[in-house]
Order: C-alpha cells, then structure tokens, then sequence
C-alpha cells in the first residue's frame, strides 16, 4: 500500500480492524470539509438560501462552477461540498455561518468560523487537530494547511451530533442543482467506490499537493454496524483501488 496512514474501525465499540500509523499527523486536504459541514449544520437549515460572494466565488479550484450573484440552498451548496468537493461552495456555507456569529468582513467571518471547527474539534476529542481554513486548501505551495490524524477523524465520523444529511449529500455518483435563476450545476462525484458499496453511509475524498490522495468511507456491514475506512496519503491514482482491496480484506463488503 502507498497510503502513508491506514484506520479501519468498527464506530460502534471502537474495535480498530486495521491500523498504520493512526496517530501520526499529517495534511487532511478536503477531508476538512466533513468539519466545515459538521459546523455549518449547526447554525442553518436545508432550504434557507445563500448568494454566492465574489470572495467565494474566487476561491481556488473550479469544482460545481459556482459563480458571483447565484443563489442555492444550503442543502444544494453542502452537497457541491460533499459530492464535488467544491472550494466556492465551502467558503459561501463557511461566509454565511461567520456571517451569523457576528463577523461583519469575509476576513472576519471565515475566521470566526475557523476558530469554530477548531472549538468543535477540541469538544469531541481531535487533540492532534488544527484548521487554517475551511476547505483543505494547501496555504502555499508545498504549505500544508489543516492537519490531522487518522484517530482523530475517527473521532468526528463517528461523533453522534454527525447529521445524517452531510453523509446523505455524498452518496451520489453525480447530482444537478440549480441556482435561483434556474441555471444547471452538475455535480461529478471522484470516488469510484460511491456505487460500488451496497451499504455506503458516507464518503469524503481529499487530495492536494502537501496531503497526496485521501479517501474515508463510512458504511455499514452488515447492516446496522456502521464501520469506517480511513485512508491517508495515498500515492496519485492509488487510493480507490488501495480502498477497495481493504475494504474486501476487512468486511468482504464489495461485490
């Protein structure tokens, strides 16, 4: 395996099925977002809606091709998150959070949201946890940003304030939205395993220059055991298949 750090769990009693180097830090990439959504539900329901800002729509990667002046739902703009890991969507959930915790510059609001991941991270137990930012962005180049372990990502896939709907919107291999002006996002899932995996709970990848190709999956086997698969640091192209032969090794769960 080229992963640099491996956790397979059962999130029931904690049984650890596969362990490699769980405690070591590393960059998590866009395995941040799974915070980013962990927070946000906390402050906003699905339907309320959020226009997209110039400083969100200028954040780095194109993914879900959100642009200035368009309006969503929060659910729509959290499965951009989820599904296509998009960095916009992100920031405009992360802007209007701020927003609601009295920051009255994007500066100002990202970083109340920031210190907030943080204070949820400290709450379930992340001690070797830091976030700089809310998508995983690397914050240079070759400058890692939010660093974790995998045991403390354990900790937050499996902590029971984890709304269903964040694992919900990353399910799917592909899904539309559309803005208020009627304008047609699709949404491309990268995760070759979304369909593979009769029992998926849920999924997040994570992939940058500092943090390599990261993937965690959240499913059940069998059904009413919900298991994690933590895979950090996988070399280019590797962490799908790496994925799916431990995943065969540890629950025989894909067919």
């Amino acid at each position: 395996y080229s992963a640099r750090r491996i956790l397979a769990l059962d999130l029931k009693d904690g049984f650890r099925l596969a362990d490699y180097n769980s405690g070591n830090v590393v960059p998590i990439a866009s395995l941040t977002k799974i915070m980013t959504g962990y927070v946000a539900l906390q402050y906003l329901d699905s339907g309320e809606t959020i226009t997209i800002t110039q400083n969100a729509a200028d954040t780095a990667g194109g993914a879900g091709g959100l642009e200035e002046g368009e309006t969503f739902t929060f659910k729509d703009l959290l499965s951009a998150m989820m599904t296509a890991s998009s960095n916009d969507a992100a920031m405009a959930i992360a802007e209007t959070v701020g927003a609601r915790m009295g920051g009255n510059t994007f500066e100002a609001r990202i970083a109340l949201f920031v210190d907030s991941m943080n204070k949820q991270a400290r709450e379930i137990g992340m001690e070797h946890t830091r976030f700089l930012n809310p998508t995983g962005l690397d914050a240079g180049s070759g400058v890692p940003s939010n660093l974790s372990t995998a045991s403390d990502l354990a900790l937050l896939v499996s902590a029971p304030q984890l709304k269903p709907m964040l694992w919900e919107m990353s399910r799917d291999k592909e899904r539309l939205i559309y803005s208020d002006a009627q304008k047609r996002h699709a949404l491309i899932n990268v995760n070759t395993l979304v369909d593979r995996i009769p029992y998926l709970i849920g999924t997040k990848t994570g992939s940058t220059d500092t943090a390599r190709d990261s993937v965690i999956v959240v499913y059940e086997y069998p059904i009413g055991e919900p298991h994690a698969l933590i895979l950090l640091g996988a070399a280019p192209g590797e962490r799908f298949v790496e994925a799916a032969r431990l995943l065969n090794r540890i629950s025989r769960v894909l067919p």
